[in-house]
């Protein structure tokens, strides 16, 4: 019997898992922050947090951001 493997890409900064990083993300991200919104799904909470220190606040909002106008050029 042939073995099938699945993987999950991650990928920093898709919240919505879109396959793209954008403003929606940034929404969804601040949304979230301000307890609007829940989400549940870990991979995007991994996606969500943009610094990598195991939370996630203000401060990944504002690097999401940062990347997207292009001040930065990698999350």
């Amino acid at each position: 019997m042939e073995q099938v493997w699945a993987y999950k890409i991650i990928v920093i900064g898709d919240i919505n898992g879109d396959g793209s990083i954008s403003v929606f993300d940034v929404s969804m991200l601040r949304q979230y922050i301000r307890r609007k919104i829940n989400i549940n799904d870990k991979y995007k909470l991994k996606a969500a947090d943009i610094r990598k220190a195991n939370d996630i606040s203000v401060f990944d909002v504002s690097k999401l951001r940062q990347f997207i106008r292009g001040k930065i050029k990698t999350l």
